[in-house]
């Protein structure tokens, strides 16, 4: 299972964005401002091993002018990552 977060510059804290199975390795996240610049973490958790720690920080900007919030549908990132192995 992977588990999402993201941060911009007015949260204040990390939020949960979403939740994969261990076979999706990408999600898209919708809802997101436009013009935003966002941070992203992803944690691994496997049942045999426990939970990994965060990745860390990778950043990505939605399109669209800054401060005008008029279209939350259509802004949105999709994270694409590969797992690592042992």
């Amino acid at each position: 299972m992977y588990r999402y977060r993201a941060t911009d510059a007015e949260m204040s804290d990390w939020q949960t964005v979403g939740v994969n199975s261990a076979e999706s390795l990408s999600l898209a996240v919708h809802r997101l401002k436009p013009g935003t610049q966002y941070q992203f973490l992803v944690l691994a958790r496997n049942v045999d091993t426990g939970t990994a720690l965060f990745s860390s920080p990778v950043s990505a900007a939605t399109a669209g002018p800054a401060g005008i919030v008029k279209d939350l549908v259509n802004a949105y990132v999709t994270l694409k990552f590969t797992a690592l192995t042992r």
